[in-house]
Parts: C-alpha cells; sequence; structure tokens
C-alpha cells in the first residue's frame, strides 16, 4: 500500500522591522506606520518608542509668553521673570521676544532687559521741554563759535576768523586762512540746541525727531549730548528761542514681525510694505542715516499681501508672505541686496513655526510643513496628509523639530520631526503657547501655564534648581496600518509575533482588529526587568487586520513578524 501525496501548505513568513511614525490617513497608511499615535517616539529608530519622559517645572497663573537666552524668560500677567525671579513689569499681553547681544528685547510693549544687571528699559524715548530752548551755532564738540554774521565779507579778515555770510538763500560758515587770502567754506556745521533736561532721555548718536521747534523739525541724529544740551547737525543764520512745548522723541516703526542678523534688530511693516534694520548694535534706532556702514536702513517690498514672518537664517534674513520669500543678503546697508524667490511661505498666524535646523529652515506653510535651504521649499509632511494645521508653533534641539499645531476644529497635534529618518512623529495634544531651547534643551510654555521641559535628562541648563516634577509612567498608544494589504483576498495568520523592548516596570496591552471590526483584546503583558519579549497572537482567517498596543512605561517596538498563507477570495 502506497502513502498519498499530501500538499504542502505554502507559508509566508514576513519580517517588519523599520516602521514609518505617524500617517494619520487609514486609506494611505502602510503596514509599517501607525494610524493612531499617542506618545511615540524616534529616537530608537528604526523601531518605534514611548517618548522621553517631560518635566514640568512649575505653572503659570496667565501665561504670555517664553524664551531662552542664558536662562529661561518668561512673562506670567503683567510680570516678567528670569531664571525663575521677577524682575519687572510688562503689558499684561502676548508677548514676542528677540534675543540681541546681552539684551532680551520685549514686544509689543517695546522693552528691553538687560541680562546682566536685571534691568528694564524702554527702547523708545520721549522728551517735552518745559522752558525755553535756545539754539546756536557751535563746533562739533558743543563750544560755541565767535564768529561775524553779514552778506559780506569782514574787512581786514585775520588767520582763523569766522564768518557767517548769509547773502544766499542759505547762510555758509566760512574760515579765512592768512596764506592763502581766502575764505574757506567750513562743510560740517553743527546746532546747539539748549534746554534744561533736553539731553536726559537720549544718547549719542541716536536718531531724534524733533516736533514743534520751526526750522528744526524733522529728524537729526544727536552729534553729542549733556544734560541740558545736544549738539546736532545744521546750520542756522541767527540764533534761534523756541517756545515752551518742544517735543524730541526717538521711535520705532510699527513691525508686525521682529527677529535679530548681524546685530541689527529687523522687522516689517505689512501696512506701508516695508522692511527695517537698526543702526548696528543699537536696537532703538531706526532713523540714522549718514551714509555710514553703521546706520539704520528702510526698504520697500514690490509684492502684494502682508507679512507672515522672519527668521535669520544662514548668512541672511528671509522675511516671508504666504507665497513670497524675501531673502535679504549683506552686512552693512551700502551691500543689502534682496532675493525674492515665489514659492510658499509662512501660512498667517504660524510665524513661531519658523525654526533654523541642521542648515534647514522648518516652517508651517499653507499647504503643509516645508523645509527651506536656499532654492524653492520642499514640503516634508506629505505623510501627514490630509491633516491641515494652524496657530503652528515650532522649536528644535538635537535633530528634533518639534511642531505644535490645531485642526479646524480647535484640536491640537504636538509633533515631532527626525531629521535623521525624516519621519513624524505624534506625541499628544498639548497647546502650546511658546517653544523655547538653547545647546539641544527644548522647553515649552502651555497655554495653560506649565512650563514643561520637552525631556528630562540630567539638570537643565537653562532654569536654576530642582527643575520641578519628572514623568512616570508615560502613557502611550500605537495603532498600525492594515496588515495584509499586499495580496488580495483572504489570508490565514497561522501566527503574528510582537517584539518588544521593555524596561522594568513597562505594561502593555494588545488588541486585534480584523476586517475593520472591533477591537479583540489579546492579552496583557507587565515587564518584571528591562529585557525583550515577545507577544504572541493568531489572528485566524481575515484579509487585513490592525493591531493595537497601548499601556504605560518605556515601550520600543522592534519588529512584527508574521506567518501566514494564502486564502481564498471569499
Amino acid at each position: 500500500m502506497m502513502f498519498p501525496y499530501v500538499p504542502v501548505p505554502e507559508y509566508q513568513s514576513e519580517t517588519v522591522s523599520v516602521f514609518r511614525g505617524w500617517q494619520p490617513d487609514e486609506a494611505t497608511c502602510p503596514e509599517n506606520g501607525f494610524t493612531l499615535m499617542e506618545n511615540g517616539c524616534g529616537q530608537r529608530a528604526p523601531g518605534l518608542c514611548t517618548r522621553p519622559p517631560r518635566q514640568t517645572a512649575l505653572t503659570l497663573t496667565n501665561p504670555r509668553g517664553l524664551t531662552a537666552h542664558s536662562r529661561l524668560c518668561w512673562v506670567d500677567g503683567d510680570t516678567l521673570y528670569y531664571n525663575g525671579k521677577s524682575v519687572g513689569q510688562v503689558s499684561d499681553s502676548e508677548k514676542t521676544f528677540v534675543n540681541m547681544g546681552a539684551w532680551i528685547l520685549i514686544f509689543p510693549d517695546k522693552l528691553r532687559f538687560s541680562t546682566v544687571d536685571q534691568t528694564v528699559e524702554p527702547l523708545e524715548a520721549t522728551f517735552v521741554t518745559t522752558g525755553e530752548t535756545v539754539v546756536t551755532l557751535c563746533r562739533g564738540d558743543g563750544e560755541a563759535y565767535e564768529y561775524v554774521s553779514s552778506p559780506t565779507a569782514p574787512d581786514d579778515p585775520k588767520a582763523g576768523q569766522v564768518w557767517l555770510d548769509t547773502s544766499g538763500e542759505t547762510a555758509c560758515l566760512k574760515i579765512y586762512s592768512a596764506a592763502t587770502g581766502l575764505w574757506s567754506t567750513i562743510e560740517s556745521t553743527n546746532l546747539k540746541v539748549s534746554s534744561p533736561g533736553i539731553g536726559e532721555n537720549f544718547a549719542q548718536y541716536d536718531g531724534v525727531t524733533f516736533e514743534n521747534a520751526g526750522v528744526l523739525n524733522g529728524t537729526h541724529v544727536i552729534a553729542q549730548r549733556e544734560k541740558d544740551s545736544l549738539v546736532i547737525a545744521g546750520i542756522l543764520s541767527n540764533t534761534l528761542t523756541l517756545p515752551i512745548g518742544v517735543k524730541l522723541s526717538r521711535t520705532l516703526p510699527d513691525m508686525d514681525y521682529i527677529c535679530e542678523y548681524a546685530n541689527r534688530l529687523w522687522g516689517c511693516n505689512s501696512e506701508k510694505h516695508e522692511i527695517y534694520a537698526s543702526r548696528l548694535g543699537d536696537p532703538t534706532n531706526f532713523s540714522c542715516f549718514e551714509g555710514l556702514s553703521t546706520d539704520s536702513y528702510t526698504v520697500t517690498v514690490g509684492t502684494p499681501g502682508a507679512f507672515t514672518g522672519c527668521i535669520a537664517y544662514g548668512s541672511s534674513v528671509v522675511f516671508f508672505k504666504e507665497d513670497v520669500l524675501h531673502r535679504l543678503y549683506g552686512t552693512l546697508p551700502s551691500n543689502f541686496q534682496m532675493v525674492t524667490v515665489h514659492g510658499p511661505g509662512v501660512k498667517n498666524g504660524c510665524a513661531k513655526s519658523l525654526q533654523n535646523g541642521s542648515e534647514t529652515l522648518y516652517y508651517q506653510g499653507p499647504g503643509g510643513v516645508y523645509a527651506y535651504a536656499g532654492g524653492q521649499p520642499a514640503r516634508i509632511d506629505s505623510a501627514l496628509s490630509p491633516l491641515q494645521l494652524q496657530n503652528a508653533r515650532g522649536g528644535y534641539g538635537r535633530g528634533v523639530y518639534v511642531l505644535m499645531g490645531q485642526e479646524e476644529n480647535g484640536q491640537s497635534h504636538f509633533l515631532r520631526y527626525e531629521e535623521p529618518n525624516g519621519t513624524w512623529y505624534r506625541e499628544d495634544d498639548s497647546d502650546v503657547m511658546d517653544f523655547a531651547g538653547m545647546a539641544g534643551e527644548v522647553w515649552f510654555l502651555s497655554r495653560q501655564g506649565a512650563l514643561i521641559r520637552t525631556a528630562a535628562e540630567g539638570s537643565s541648563l537653562l532654569l536654576e534648581g530642582p527643575g520641578g516634577e519628572k514623568e512616570e509612567d508615560i502613557p502611550f498608544c500605537f495603532v498600525t496600518g492594515r496588515l495584509g494589504m499586499d495580496l488580495p483576498g483572504q489570508k490565514v495568520y497561522r501566527r503574528v509575533q510582537v517584539r518588544l523592548l521593555m524596561e522594568e516596570g513597562a505594561f502593555c496591552r494588545l488588541s486585534l482588529s480584523r476586517d475593520g471590526g472591533e477591537w479583540e483584546p489579546k492579552g496583557t503583558f507587565t515587564a518584571r526587568h528591562t529585557g525583550r519579549f515577545t507577544l504572541p497572537l493568531i489572528p485566524g482567517r481575515c484579509d487585513t487586520c490592525r493591531l493595537k498596543l497601548e499601556g504605560t512605561g518605556q515601550v520600543t517596538l522592534i519588529a512584527l513578524h508574521r506567518l501566514r498563507e494564502r486564502g481564498s477570495d471569499l
């Protein structure tokens, strides 16, 4: 008797060990992607792991803004804090900060805070005279001239004699040379403006605007300054006396967005379509135009639409509209040049998403998240389609671009983009007001007031003290894309093994959904020690299936192994 031949089923053994992060569209998510993710991270790529624990330093009552200099600086209501200490008063409004040298500039208040002596002072200054103002001709150092004023030259002049020639429409100051017997024009003439306290609020080289000052109305640069007098460029045919009420002011233009580049404060105004730069090293002066390398700078752009953000990038500063990038190069006004790029810019309301990464600029644009490295911006969030975010904020540290944005329904998403593998991960629904960071350390301030460090590793460089409460037992949830889409018809899954790396005390629950059905619990596991563990399950016969891993603690998904055979089409 001969034994019959029995066909051996053709099993397929497959392993997925490279995971592609969060891809919320179920229709396009591959089987190594995840349609639902809570507290995911790619620090152990190509695996998927729980994000690092955070650390909550404190909770603000009325959060208004956060930045990082040598230490963290924030605003709670109308109080400014630096390194946890109250250092001054500001207005109760949402803030924008710019670091410039040892100063932190605060807008829209137009204040600056010194990180050296812990003082707050205004960027603008105003003075109104309370007594008569006397204006006389003087030398550059403020010393008064001894001169003769007449339409004709003095008879028998002496060497060095000064004559104010009033014969023309504009007076001209001249000096006599005995060697040549000629009168030479003094090209640079100055006026001394004297009034009690007139110089107290201003500094040398300030650009000051005069009002109610007759022929002096306009902007002048202060050449010399004393408590009761100012020296400015100009000439008069006679000593001028002005009544009480002369107003002097040093103001900043109204700027929608600001940044620092090349030791200048830069800003833009959408209504006037103008870009501004302050005097070199001096964020208080935008009206100094003397033909010097240190001058202020103003330029008008011809593109329509409102500005949506600005940031220093490489050897340039970039001003954005929603469909235009204005990139300005140079180191001084005489060589500033602008290059205009027509392409996706920053989405309105997302200026705080702008972040410099590793040689790349990241931001939220009208159609998604973009990376700009020169040339045309490239979209990097195709995996997140059709997700559209608004009110985005961004931060960067150690190769990770963190981004918080909201959908139209108000749902928040706290995301992280891992530069090394170009993958997006979703952490949670934290609603962030500001990110701040330095030297790889990233903090954020939530709209609920929590001041949080994104990775609680060691002591903080930006905030002295114990650092606050560190998270424990972080909850996580990962739902895979549909397994089995590579083959049509039914499959018989003989075995699926989920390979995990778990730290001691971590807990995981495994569930299965077949052909879009309800979630079926398949088991739970708690790690008694740190190590690698395999969780098995048998899906049985189905077309497609999905896995859900949820639990607490530090868990890394290393691989998915599956053994299956082809079934019928029914």
